[in-house]
């Protein structure tokens, strides 16, 4: 989907304005993105961006990627 945002957290509020569902599936009751979710601005981890306030510009790519755990112990 494209959003203009200035940051990461723009976008996801633009997200979130488009899809409401989807704001209650990435994000606990505290507001923050839960900790099993990574976001990758392009192909750096928001982290290593300065998180959410990671500056975004016109062309930018937020990849939104849940983590996977689990299996079969064996």
């Amino acid at each position: 989907m494209d959003v203009e945002a200035d940051t990461v957290h723009g976008a996801l509020e633009a997200l979130f304005a488009a899809y409401p569902p989807m704001r209650d599936s990435l994000t606990p009751r505290s507001g923050d993105i839960l900790e099993a979710t990574n976001l990758f601005l392009n192909d750096s981890d928001i982290n290593e961006l300065g998180g959410l306030n990671a500056m975004a510009k016109d062309g930018d790519t937020l990849t939104i990627l849940p983590a996977m755990s689990g299996g079969v112990a064996p």
